[in-house]
């Protein structure tokens, strides 16, 4: 370490330093410190790096005619940590700026991931030529390769037997659909293909990124990017918080790139829960939800606050209330937001005797059978488990010390 006999120079003379720096020079030295920090974390087989693009959010500058910043990252998802960054000025200019990033951070044994717009062959040999492999998406920006994969797929699953192949499949029915989910691939040389079947359908094509209890703590989670982004509830620090904890939880959601954020509360929320009261909006930048229905590209969402057992708290509400508002999630929801978990699903705070869930939520959502049931609450049982027709998510972000120990889940069409 660095040793700093006369103490912390001064932030002037920092200034000063990193101002003789030169920019190209201090960034290569800066990434191949990096670059080995994470060789010494990981023996480099198995290391996933992620590279995707994302437009800031009101990024842009009407009166300069500046158009909204676009940047195309690289992400290192062990370690959480970004290894390089390049901006351009659209999203279509990802493909030529995409190679430009590769030729700054080391691929060596890692594989490397990128969203369609990155499918392309020169793209693929540079991440060779580099030591690293690829998954690559295809949708129907390349209609033409995205239509020769599909009849691959058609041709090969007439004659399973003759073709290498793993397959695993899931089969459903609710509120009157079918929904369906498959994974099939196969493997001929160092190539591999593989094709997922939408699990919702093709008219619910979007990622979801899910958290709770953040507890002023959302600036400590890594970077997020989807279609919607949910918060659970409890985004409160301490037993109360205070506008201060609501203004700059909505300055972050103001910044996610995000279509859409939705959130309800928590049992830690009151200032959220005297905002909504007095009639307020409680978020200038997120949709909240409080017994309310959202529609959103053909998907039901609905969020309630309400826990059980904890009178005093924000949201309380006995028994025979929780009973009543739980009949008010409509029928056809098909993404149900609550704060507190359902009886004994992951509901248990640290004794597996104790469950800490409403069973009135439990014996309504079995009525329902939403596709996805998030919540959180239960810090310790952060997790997922799934049903035969619900996947249940507790999102907590932080332990039962308040330290963000687990991120968001993320649910991909």
């Amino acid at each position: 370490m660095l040793e700093l006999p006369n103490g912390i120079p001064s932030r002037g003379c920092l200034r000063r330093i990193l101002s003789a720096l030169k920019p190209e020079a201090f960034q290569e030295c800066f990434q191949r410190w990096i670059a080995e920090c994470l060789t010494g974390d990981a023996d480099g087989s198995h290391r996933t790096i992620a590279i995707d693009g994302k437009t800031m959010r009101r990024s842009h500058d009407g009166a300069g005619g500046l158009g909204p910043l676009h940047l195309v990252s690289a992400w290192a998802s062990e370690q959480g940590i970004a290894l390089g960054q390049i901006a351009t000025e659209e999203k279509s200019n990802e493909i030529t700026a995409i190679p430009d990033l590769i030729d700054q951070i080391d691929i060596q044994g890692a594989v490397v991931t990128i969203d369609a717009m990155g499918c392309q062959k020169e793209i693929a040999k540079k991440i060779k030529r580099g030591g690293g492999d690829y998954v690559l998406a295809v949708k129907d920006n390349q209609p033409t390769l995205h239509q020769a994969l599909q009849e691959f797929f058609v041709e090969e699953l007439d004659d399973l037997e003759h073709v290498p192949h793993r397959r695993h499949e899931t089969h459903d029915k609710g509120h009157g659909r079918p929904a369906a989910g498959a994974h099939t691939d196969r493997v001929a040389g160092l190539a591999g293909i593989a094709t997922t079947e939408n699990p919702l359908g093709d008219r619910y094509s979007m990622r979801l990124v899910i958290v709770s209890d953040t507890h002023s703590r959302h600036e400590n989670l890594a970077p997020l990017s989807g279609e919607v982004l949910i918060h659970c509830g409890d985004f409160c620090n301490g037993f109360s918080g205070d506008e201060d904890d609501l203004v700059c939880l909505d300055d972050w959601f103001a910044r996610q790139p995000f279509d859409l954020i939705l959130c309800t509360g928590g049992n830690h929320d009151f200032v959220a829960q005297g905002r909504h009261a007095a009639g307020r909006n409680v978020f200038q930048n997120a949709v909240y939800l409080q017994d309310s229905p959202f529609v959103f590209r053909s998907v039901h969402f609905y969020g309630a606050p309400w826990v059980p057992q904890l009178q005093g708290w924000a949201y309380y509400l006995s028994d025979s209330e929780l009973k009543v508002k739980w009949k008010l999630i409509p029928d056809n929801t098909d993404v149900l937001i609550t704060h507190t978990p359902p009886w004994r699903i992951l509901d248990s705070p640290t004794n597996p005797r104790i469950h800490a869930g409403c069973s009135h939520l439990l014996a309504r959502v079995d009525e329902l059978k939403p596709t996805i049931h998030c919540f959180g609450h239960n810090h310790a049982s952060h997790g997922r488990r799934n049903t035969t027709s619900t996947a249940f998510l507790n999102a907590s972000v932080v332990n039962s010390q308040y330290e963000v120990v687990n991120q968001p889940f993320v649910i991909d069409p």
